[in-house]
């Protein structure tokens, strides 16, 4: 890489929708399941997408976004 050739970070993609995920003050969310069998898996996802398939009403609302 030469040095005047830019670093590129990214997050995506966003496991609901698919698209890349920019860093902003909440993206990207990370999801992690920890199963009962054991292990961590992560997927990491756009704050908007996770926000819109939250049940509102069900005490499932995000309090950070």
């Amino acid at each position: 890489m030469d040095q005047h050739d830019e670093l590129k970070v990214t997050f995506g993609p966003c496991c609901f929708c698919g698209g890349e995920i920019a860093q902003t003050d909440v993206d990207p969310c990370r999801i992690a399941v920890e199963p009962v069998k054991g292990g961590v898996q992560f997927w990491r996802c756009h704050g908007a997408c996770f926000k819109e398939r939250i049940f509102p009403g069900r005490y499932l609302e995000p309090e950070i976004f």
